[in-house]
């Protein structure tokens, strides 16, 4: 790590707790514990999440915790960082006061922007083109502390499903940390700046089970974008035939001049050997086989559909993270 290299008994802190366990933490990880007692403490959701990855690793200092605070009181010195990477875990006021100024978060979005843990898939669904890397102190309120530290960047056009964009901002957050922890270490000052709560917003997080469910009233672009939003590496979004579960991971629209009218919306009109078509608002809907899974074989003039039952349901419900696993209110 260029900067740091030599200077060891010269660094501004001497250990970095990292909470949250990913493939980002892992590469900080590796950056870090040449020059610093690095550890990585997660929750059992994410180790259940990771469980395969965790296993495989050897000689790394990681701690599997169901609750934070005791943990963090304990380790608590005036040389010791929490940098918190997409944690699940909620800081109590009182780790908040004892870390004062050494209780970091990195939120790969352009706060205050993007704000809470769904960021993902609501950035594809609205063809959201802006990114950022965002370090800033943990408050009492979810990304909404002072920012210290923002690189801001141009998101590239084919990075339109969760698998790339994850990946694009991975790899961009990775190089702006190294600048950051560079700065950081060698003492040098940031300026803060107001995490401004009168502007920006704040998005729940989603769950494809019970956010996947795909309109077929909506405009064809819309859909598009959807599907896109809950495709790899989650479990796609998805509609029903015949009463069976249809799942799509992506979609192509095509211009339709004859097959109009909305009681059409959901119809498949063609089929061939490697595609399906299906009506749609303003435009119509081509999918390749590949990127569909049904239990039932599809025909031409099935419906793909869902209820509004179904619809209502799925807004009414609000799906929550805590370190043990998922759960809906």
């Amino acid at each position: 790590m260029r900067g740091l290299i030599g200077k060891k008994k010269n660094l501004l802190y001497k250990k970095i707790i990292l909470i949250g366990f990913s493939q980002l933490s892992l590469r900080l990880y590796k950056l870090l514990s040449p020059f610093l007692d690095i550890q990585i403490v997660y929750s059992k959701r994410e180790h259940i999440e990771f469980q395969k990855i965790i296993n495989n690793l050897k000689n790394y200092k990681l701690f599997k915790k169901n609750k934070i605070d005791d943990y963090l009181i304990k380790k608590n010195n005036p040389q010791t960082l929490i940098f918190s990477l997409g944690s699940s875990f909620i800081f109590s006021n009182t780790i908040i006061k004892s870390y004062r100024n050494r209780l970091l978060n990195c939120h790969n979005t352009d706060l205050p922007n993007w704000k809470g843990g769904g960021d993902i898939s609501y950035r594809v669904m609205n063809r959201y083109k802006k990114g950022a890397t965002t370090i800033h102190l943990i408050s009492d309120k979810i990304d909404q502390g002072d920012i210290i530290f923002q690189k801001k960047y141009h998101i590239r056009s084919n990075n339109d499903n969760p698998l790339k964009l994850k990946l694009f901002i991975e790899n961009k957050a990775f190089k702006h940390l190294k600048e950051f922890f560079n700065k950081l270490l060698t003492g040098k000052k940031f300026n803060f700046k107001s995490n401004d709560v009168t502007k920006g917003f704040y998005l729940p997080r989603l769950n494809t089970k019970f956010n996947g469910l795909i309109n077929w009233e909506w405009d064809a672009k819309d859909i598009e974008s959807f599907v896109n939003a809950f495709s790899k590496p989650y479990q796609g979004a998805y509609c029903f035939c015949r009463n069976k579960k249809v799942r799509i991971f992506k979609v192509k629209l095509i211009k339709e001049k004859i097959l109009k009218h909305p009681f059409m919306y959901g119809l498949i009109f063609r089929l061939t050997r490697d595609k399906i078509f299906v009506v749609g608002k303003k435009n119509s809907l081509e999918i390749n086989k590949k990127d569909i899974q049904s239990d039932i074989m599809l025909r031409e003039g099935d419906r793909l559909y869902v209820t509004q039952e179904m619809l209502d349901k799925q807004k009414s419900l609000r799906v929550f993270y805590s370190p043990k696993g998922k759960f809906f209110k």
